[in-house]
């Protein structure tokens, strides 16, 4: 989510160049420029819905921490927040981060924010999920896709990968405690 529109830009130009001559690089490809784009269409979504609300979401209610306050505005570059004295605040995309996908992919809220998620908004939040390093919440987000009938088959090999990634960290944090927490 937090790529700026200028680079966003740069960034599908640039991908519209590439060409391969084997096949099945040419469809991989093809599938990264379509997540890429659900990925773009789904933030355009977020941004209309943040904009056109008739009550400001909270900041806690897209996962962002710090201090209270309403999102009032979002853009390509981020978000606006008024906070509780009044004074208002510019952040990035990247302040949800992977922390912050739970509470801004549950159910109700993204339901409610896109009024409703569609089976593409749900795979597109996976898809957002997996970029960001949360395999749990991908595998979530992709599984109210298929619940919607959505194929999302393509995507189980990379959130298989993820979530073992996931696992193997976790592990080595248990064999080595104090190489994570200094006590």
């Amino acid at each position: 989510f937090s790529p700026t529109r200028e680079l966003a830009l740069q960034v599908a130009v640039e991908l519209g160049k590439i060409r391969f001559e084997e096949p099945e690089l040419t469809a991989r490809l093809a599938q990264r420029r379509q997540e890429l784009k659900r990925m773009h269409d789904l933030k355009q979504k977020i941004i209309a819905a943040i904009n056109n609300a008739s009550r400001p979401l909270k900041k806690s209610a897209l996962g962002i921490k710090g201090l209270g306050g309403d999102v009032t505005k979002a853009d390509q570059e981020g978000l606006t927040a008024t906070l509780l004295g009044g004074k208002t605040e510019t952040l990035p995309w990247s302040s949800i981060g992977a922390s912050g996908l739970p509470k801004l992919f549950a159910p109700k809220q993204f339901d409610r924010l896109l009024a409703p998620a569609t089976a593409d908004d749900w795979l597109a939040a996976g898809l957002v999920a997996l970029a960001q390093g949360s395999p749990s919440e991908a595998e979530r987000c992709l599984g109210q896709a298929r619940s919607l009938g959505t194929n999302i088959d393509a995507y189980l090999a990379p959130l298989a990968a993820a979530a073992f990634a996931e696992a193997n960290g976790l592990l080595d944090l248990l064999r080595n405690p104090k190489v994570y927490f200094n006590d």
